[in-house]
């Protein structure tokens, strides 16, 4: 395998991959480079090229530099590739773990599925469950979580997304007994007293950063 000039859309096709970490000699015994390749650098990153069957050999320095001008939106001529930037919400456990003297996090999905991230980019993207904004409990209840803030725990109160015709059994006929307008999704907590309530943010709510996922 001999390197070539990558453009920006095969860079990001290979982000998106499983990608392995190979010092030169590393690549030279596995016949990714040939023995007098010259020079040797440091390590390089050795992975596939989505949509393709084509793997690539690239420079670690120069991968780490397209995927740090990729987060912080210094990459513009994308316009060739269909891929979008999507924001998630997912949970998942991790524990500090320091690799090849560099500091980072070993993580495990909910289905068990394990990996290594660097420090840096963990932190930029994941902050513990204790510690969440008000956006992140949303989308949390908007996929059937319930959340709180650390303040209410031990008390029993917690917040949940509740749709009306799903959540509650409300049927079309029971409501045009009231009114003709559709039910709408809302937000209902379950206070200290065992009620539960239509419930409206405060100020202090929406910018406090101590939500948490109750289950």
């Amino acid at each position: 395998m001999s390197l070539r000039k990558l453009d920006n859309v095969e860079k990001l096709k290979i982000s998106l991959s499983n990608v392995r970490e190979l010092t030169a000699d590393e690549a030279i015994s596995e016949g990714l480079l040939p023995e007098d390749h010259f020079p040797k650098i440091d390590t390089y990153v050795h992975g596939k090229i989505q949509q393709t069957n084509c793997y690539v050999l690239i420079p670690r320095v120069e991968f780490d530099e397209f995927v740090n001008d990729l987060k912080n939106h210094k990459i513009s001529n994308m316009s060739s590739t269909p891929y979008r930037n999507y924001i998630g919400v997912k949970t998942l456990m991790a524990m500090p773990e320091m690799k090849d003297g560099r500091e980072g996090y070993k993580c495990m999905s909910s289905n068990g599925q394990e990996w290594w991230q660097d420090k840096e980019s963990f932190e930029q993207t994941n902050r513990p469950s204790e510690a969440l904004t008000f956006g992140i409990a949303v989308e949390a209840m908007k996929k059937g979580r319930k959340v709180a803030r650390v303040g209410w725990n031990g008390k029993g109160m917690w917040l949940r997304h509740v749709e009306p015709y799903n959540d509650m059994g409300i049927t079309d006929d029971q409501v045009d007994k009231v009114t003709d307008a559709t039910l709408l999704p809302w937000i209902g907590m379950k206070t200290a007293d065992n009620k539960f309530v239509p419930w409206l943010a405060s100020q202090t709510d929406i910018l406090a950063e101590d939500w948490v996922i109750v289950e």
